[in-house]
């Protein structure tokens, strides 16, 4: 369990990444859910439309009368579309109101998972390895590394953030000094342990 301990230290997030790795989770987050959020505007749009032709809709009836079979036909095909444009908008992705805190609470996860896990209970322990590794991880005892074809991406970042060198991130792109961690790449090696 030692092992798995330094093996989750090494993913730990260095202070002095914090700001440019928080950057970088909310800058995935709204490339994930930026059509989401695009078609959920629109979709508010066409519901605010459709909700004032209901509304002239009715005026018109009660001021100046008219065939009251076409008012009930027109009045339910508005009233259809509006359920509808409401149960899509509904079924969107959610809207996350406290953003910075979820990224705040998940940057102090990443900086101290090593220590997480030791003082967990067997329960916690589980989760964290699913977290980090949610495909599993197998020991390798002839060669004494961990195996894993599958890390989480965030932690990911983390040990990408941990390999730019202090040089690499004054001379490079100040604004992003990562690839994006939404694109798959190749298996990771994992550390080796009591070698």
């Amino acid at each position: 369990m030692i092992c798995l301990k330094k093996l989750l230290a090494s993913y730990e997030l260095p202070d002095k990444y914090a700001g440019r790795f928080k950057a970088q989770l909310k800058k995935a987050y709204n490339n994930i859910h930026s059509g989401s959020i695009n078609e959920k505007e629109g979709l508010k749009k066409q519901l605010t439309k459709l909700e004032e032709e209901l509304k002239a809709l009715k005026k018109r009836f009660l001021t100046a009368g008219g065939d009251e079979e076409t008012y009930i036909e027109l009045r339910t095909s508005f009233e259809t579309g509006i359920k509808e444009i409401r149960a899509k908008i509904e079924a969107g992705a959610p809207e996350v109101s406290n953003l910075d805190i979820y990224i705040e609470k998940s940057t102090e996860i990443i900086k101290n998972i090593s220590k997480y896990w030791c003082s967990g209970e067997l329960e916690t322990k589980k989760r964290i390895q699913e977290l980090v590794f949610p495909d599993g991880i197998v020991l390798d005892t002839k060669n004494r590394v961990y195996l894993t074809q599958n890390m989480n991406k965030v932690f990911e970042v983390s040990i990408e953030l941990a390999r730019i060198s202090e040089e690499e991130i004054k001379n490079g792109n100040g604004e992003n000094p990562l690839p994006s961690f939404l694109v798959s790449r190749s298996r990771l090696e994992l550390p080796t342990f009591g070698l």
